[in-house]
């Protein structure tokens, strides 16, 4: 299944994550780790499986003040990134 404005990211359950000066770090099953810091921090918390890309990308316009066509490419590719490596998963999808 694609990723697209109204998909909704959900953060996987056998993922593990700390929160190291300011950054955060995210393990998952498979040991691999990635650091988020600022937007992709943000991204992935508001990953909740109750808000779509669309809404998060809303986050980001309001955040750091881009525009709304680029911050729904970037969230939408992010989330896909996150999903290729088995960070988040589609909200129903599991």
């Amino acid at each position: 299944m694609g990723w697209n404005a109204e998909s909704i990211p959900v953060r996987r359950l056998d993922i593990r994550v700390r929160s190291i000066r300011g950054s955060l770090l995210v393990v998952n099953h498979e040991h691999q780790m990635i650091e988020l810091a600022d937007v992709g921090a943000l991204l992935f918390r508001s990953a909740d499986g109750k808000r779509t890309i669309g809404e998060l990308a809303g986050l980001l316009v309001a955040e750091f003040g881009i525009d709304v066509e680029s911050a729904l490419a970037d969230t939408v590719e992010f989330m896909a990134d996150l999903a290729a490596t088995a960070f988040i998963e589609q909200y129903g999808e599991a």
